[in-house]
């Protein structure tokens, strides 16, 4: 019973070193945060000629899937039609073919703005 009630607290509350507020803040973030920025500062301050094709498509997915990973996307479309002109030049219903573009991805609206006759319309 000699113990003093300081011992008693180590007990239930062994001492551990404090992080320190500056290492919890310098985490790393994930190297895609800002991806979507970066990408656009290339392509202004460089032009296209900077930017390999599917960096230039992705470019461009970002307004039709706003809120998801575009490289797959573009990389997926130029393995499927080779190159950046024929991805372009694809009609919607082959691009619906590939995984990450749908109907939900707003590639048909895309098409009425560029005049290009859609299904339904």
């Amino acid at each position: 019973m000699g113990k003093t009630s300081d011992e008693d607290e180590r007990i239930f509350f062994p001492e551990r070193p404090i992080k320190s507020l500056a290492k919890a803040k310098s985490v790393e973030k994930p190297h895609y945060l800002g991806h979507r920025d970066r990408l656009r500062q290339r392509f202004a301050a460089a032009g296209s000629d900077a930017l390999p094709d599917y960096e230039l498509l992705e470019l461009l997915l970002f307004r039709l899937i706003p809120r998801s990973d575009t490289k797959p996307v573009a990389k997926a479309l130029l393995a499927r039609f080779g190159t950046l002109a024929e991805v372009l030049g694809a009609p919607v219903a082959r691009l619906e073919e590939v995984r990450g573009i749908g109907p939900g991805s707003g590639a048909r609206s895309e098409d009425r703005c560029r005049g290009r006759p859609t299904r339904g319309t």
